[in-house]
């Protein structure tokens, strides 16, 4: 190729992002004078663990983490990239930076911002003594060019006068428009849900309910011999799809082992063009299935036996809950628009359920243009 411009991704035609290219390239001659450097240690990434799903100590450990001082948001690791996986508008990390370099030595960042972001560096200019630190804060904030739920690149370069290598952090964004609750739950034939939303834009903003729809309940047995059921159901293009099975539902609650799988097929006659668009496996019988927009067509929904806690035969009842237009049983409260940077609330009270069953409903988080974000509401009346 005739330069970095011209790099492909490995599957198609799209130009190379950041994410397939790297940094840069490698200079080794140049790693003996990095000018900074961005020490991270052992708690550091305990801290990390924490606050990402992974979280290898107990509790207590990261609560103590978190007083004294060590981040558990992602985006705050004293790493040299700079990520944000979820950008609502306005977000500021922090980085120590620590000189390496002989000699007093200043260092002053350049800034190339990401599209659609500003980039706010604090301090811009500092100097260092070889072995002294300073913390930065650097805030992005979105602007009008902004593009939600598309990755956006760019760096942040610390530049000096000691003629060392200058320091080049590359910056990943994916902002968007709307964060919210993906799911609240609430149980009872009355009551209500609350549902928190982050605005990372300026603008029209609306929630529209959808729901909340009782299930079609199946009890049934399955066992080792005959190790799955299978159903089938002829559907027209509804706004939310769930196949689901929990533990308090099982001959022993927390301990049977249920998987579920879903298939697409054109009619429930014919079962044709059979095609598997989920799977739920974990370790006990809380599995769940969701389809956003399914189209109009034969689900087929698989019930499988893995392990029972006793004996060979596991006692459950599966849901499936289908959710098109309003059902008449909610009202909801809402911001009247969005403002970039802020956060609301969004209640939605409901009344007047069956008992014995769950119920499943959306709330479709909505700007001029449509749907940026859903929340699935689940209330239990049995």
């Amino acid at each position: 190729t005739s330069g970095r411009q011209d790099l492909k991704k490995t599957l198609g035609d799209d130009a190379a992002d950041p994410f397939d290219i790297g940094a840069g390239l490698i200079v080794p001659a140049n790693a003996f004078a990095p000018g900074l450097v961005y020490d991270a240690g052992f708690l550091d990434y305990l801290a990390f663990s924490c606050g990402n799903n992974v979280q290898l100590v107990s509790d207590g450990n990261c609560a103590w983490l978190a007083n004294n001082g060590y981040q558990t948001d992602g985006s705050d690791l004293n790493l040299a990239s700079i990520g944000i996986a979820a950008f609502v508008g306005l977000q500021t990390v922090t980085r120590t930076v620590t000189s390496v370099t002989d000699g007093l030595t200043n260092f002053s960042a350049v800034v190339d911002a990401p599209s659609g972001v500003d980039v706010l560096v604090t301090p811009s200019s500092f100097d260092l003594a070889q072995g002294e630190s300073q913390t930065v804060s650097i805030t992005f904030t979105a602007n009008d060019n902004v593009v939600g739920n598309e990755w956006t690149f760019g760096a942040l370069t610390w530049n000096n006068n000691a003629g060392v290598s200058a320091a080049r952090s590359p910056i990943a964004i994916r902002p968007l428009q709307i964060s919210t609750d993906a799911e609240v739950s609430a149980s009872g034939t009355d009551g209500s849900v609350d549902i928190n939303v982050e605005f990372g834009y300026t603008g029209a903003y609306s929630a529209v309910v959808k729901g909340l729809s009782p299930a079609l309940t199946i009890t049934e047995n399955v066992d080792a011999t005959n190790n799955i059921d299978v159903f089938c159901v002829n559907l027209p293009a509804i706004d939310h799809l769930r196949l689901a099975t929990y533990d308090e539902d099982t001959t022993t609650p927390g301990s049977d082992d249920i998987d579920l799988r879903m298939f697409r097929v054109d009619d429930c006659a014919s079962f044709a063009n059979l095609t598997q668009i989920g799977g739920s496996g974990g370790v006990t019988s809380a599995e769940k299935i969701d389809i956003a927009n399914p189209a109009a067509g034969g689900y087929v929904f698989v019930i499988d036996y893995y392990a029972a806690a006793t004996g060979d035969s596991i006692g459950y009842k599966a849901f499936i809950n289908f959710v098109f237009g309003d059902d008449g049983n909610t009202t909801i409260t809402a911001p009247a628009a969005a403002s970039l940077g802020t956060q609301g609330m969004v209640t939605v009270d409901y009344s007047s359920l069956s008992v014995g069953t769950r119920y499943l409903g959306i709330v479709s988080h909505q700007d001029a243009g449509g749907e940026k974000a859903r929340t699935i509401i689940g209330v239990n009346t049995q």
